[in-house]
């Protein structure tokens, strides 16, 4: 019934793609024995201090995950949600996520919310250039090891480049397009604010241990008339509103339910 639909995603949207979320109990170190061996974990590699101290290891690491977002196609249930939404009036993506894969899926870009930045774009530390590497870019990983075969990447000035996502107390995240992103979203919001349109906000895979997603739909739920909250989890369930919607499921599965 709604007429307009605010999709938030966590880590859990993509996994029914294939990609790992490295918040599980195990984590990262799990995943890759390489990395249990060499004793470091998910938020010791994503930091600038890695990337100052070590940056072949924290390359190694985000340069594969770069490889793997980038070779990986979105699940049918981003292109089932794009048909559901080109339904509406109106709709906008708020995503933790940081592989593109709503704009892959053809999600429309300006529609498109990344609150922690993105993987697929480097900034350089010394000269602030922002940039999206070569499309045939990828990087040489040996993941026995997490040995780097690749060079360094690298700005155009000389400078030494970093992800542009927000990393762990991180204060060199450029956060130009991310704030231009939420400008955005926030004129959307402002538009459908007033309690004169029916709202769907639909949460997919955003668990508890990082909760700014599953905070950003309880607070547009409570201060929004006429906006119904959707959590789809498989298992962090729990809902603080008496009225929000919880579906025990994965991400596909929940919208391989749906109806329209």
């Amino acid at each position: 019934e709604a007429d307009v639909v605010v999709i938030t995603a966590g880590a859990g949207m993509s996994v029914d793609s294939g990609v790992a979320t490295f918040r599980g109990i195990n984590g990262v170190a799990e995943a890759y024995p390489a990395l249990k061996k060499k004793k470091v974990t998910y938020t010791s590699l994503t930091t600038q201090e890695m990337f100052n101290k070590n940056p072949k290891l924290a390359w190694a690491f985000h340069g594969h995950c770069f490889n793997v977002y980038k070779d990986t196609k979105p699940h049918d249930g981003y292109f089932k949600l794009l048909d559901l939404v080109k339904q509406k009036k109106d709709y906008f993506v708020v995503t933790s996520n940081v592989d593109g894969a709503f704009q892959k899926a053809g999600f429309n870009k300006d529609k498109v919310y990344e609150i922690h930045g993105r993987l697929y774009k480097f900034q350089c530390n010394e000269c602030g250039n922002v940039w999206e590497p070569h499309e045939h870019t990828k990087f040489d990983v040996d993941t026995d090891t997490f040995k780097l075969n690749s060079p360094l990447p690298k700005c155009e000035c000389g400078g030494h480049a970093r992800p542009n996502f927000m990393m762990f107390n991180d204060v060199g995240f450029d956060k130009k397009e991310t704030e231009e992103q939420s400008l955005r979203f926030n004129e959307f919001m402002h538009q459908y604010d007033k309690g004169d349109h029916k709202i769907a906000i639909v949460e997919f895979g955003a668990g508890e241990s990082v909760p700014t997603i599953r905070m950003m739909g309880e607070y547009i739920h409570q201060k929004v008339k006429g906006a119904t909250l959707v959590r789809v989890n498989p298992t962090d369930t729990a809902a603080p509103l008496v009225d929000a919607v919880v579906i025990k499921a994965g991400a596909l599965e929940a919208i391989n339910r749906l109806e329209f």
